[in-house]
């Protein structure tokens, strides 16, 4: 994500996982306040930016909220299956499971910012 001049794509991507966190943080009773804090300023850049309608409405945003949720928890059971064996190819299931949802969170990203007109090239090379 380019810091200085986040496209919506990179700016809702971010968003989706700073709820995952806060969420998460809830759950296990940690400190949350930097990242309710950091939805704020995600959120404002995208009601100056676009305004929230815009970006609800494009399909892809739901899909990306999914994959990130997904890529959350086979990244959880990756940490997991590392403190339990669960499996001789478990590891390596989990490794192309999450290596194939973070290539459709790219793709998601990509298209938003496509169908916004902000996309600008590819992010990875």
């Amino acid at each position: 994500m380019s810091l200085l001049k986040p496209t919506p794509g990179e700016v809702i991507d971010r968003l989706s996982v700073v709820l995952l966190k806060i969420s998460a943080a809830t759950e296990k009773g940690w400190p949350s306040g930097h990242f309710l804090e950091e939805l704020s300023l995600l959120s404002h850049w995208l009601s100056e930016n676009l305004g929230w309608q815009i970006s609800i409405s494009i399909p892809e945003v739901a899909h990306l909220a999914q994959v990130n949720q997904l890529l959350w928890q086979k990244t959880e059971d990756q940490h997991n299956y590392q403190e339990e064996l669960h499996g001789p190819h478990r590891g390596a299931d989990l490794l192309v499971e999450i290596r194939n949802l973070n290539i459709e969170r790219n793709r998601l990203r990509e298209e938003i910012d496509k169908r916004l007109g902000t996309w600008k090239g590819a992010e990875k090379v």
